[in-house]
């Protein structure tokens, strides 16, 4: 979805519940050059929607990559 020299992309300005896509491993390095280590992650319950990242200072990363976006397709509707 994105060209190599981008690490987000923003998509809709209305929406910020449908805001911004970040690169996988710009988060490791962004993560790891501020001293966090990864130690859960929480995908979201429906695929595309807000992933929650648990990060310790100077906690060792416990990730070696993220899990993949598997959730069921579905729609959910941001409050109005």
């Amino acid at each position: 979805m994105m060209q190599a020299f981008q690490n987000a992309l923003y998509i809709n300005a209305g929406d910020p519940t449908n805001a911004v896509i970040y690169d996988r491993e710009f988060i490791f390095d962004l993560f790891a050059r501020s001293g966090l280590g990864i130690v859960a992650v929480f995908p979201p319950s429906i695929r595309g929607f807000q992933w929650m990242i648990v990060a310790e200072k100077g906690a060792p990363h416990r990730l070696g990559s993220l899990p993949e976006d598997d959730a069921p397709m579905g729609l959910a509707r941001g409050p109005l």
